[in-house]
């Protein structure tokens, strides 16, 4: 009995707090691979694109890297980075802006993709 009466409790709480708490607007930063051709292994690859999102709109977005053969971009907890997987299988990283200087980090796997949840850490993980 206690426990349907804390149910109910808990049920109105959250309904009268979804009410009074709207979400708000988000801000932050996203990067993408915008794929212009495929890869042999079935990858789709091409430029990375960044864009500025502020009050839940993206701006038009600036092309960051244009070498044509990036895939499984990540972006550094701090947003200021970005790592990728280039189509000849190296883990590249380099500055979250359209400057030219790219960071050779790794040899890996066709099949891996990345990760980066910790600033100064960019994981790989073979997909088969």
């Amino acid at each position: 009995m206690r426990f349907k009466i804390f149910a109910r409790v808990l049920v109105i709480a959250l309904l009268v707090s979804s009410t009074l708490f709207k979400a708000s607007a988000v801000d932050g930063v996203a990067v993408s691979v915008h794929s212009g051709n495929t890869h042999a292994f079935g990858w789709a690859v091409g430029n990375i694109e960044r864009f500025i999102i502020t009050n839940n709109t993206p701006d038009a977005g600036i092309v960051v890297y244009n070498g044509g053969n990036a895939r499984c971009v990540s972006i550094s907890p701090s947003g200021n980075r970005i790592a990728f997987i280039r189509s000849d299988g190296k883990i590249c990283m380099k500055a979250n802006d359209a400057t030219t200087q790219v960071t050779v980090l790794a040899d890996i796997p066709n099949n891996a993709w990345l990760d980066w949840p910790v600033e100064g850490y960019v994981y790989y993980t073979n997909a088969w």
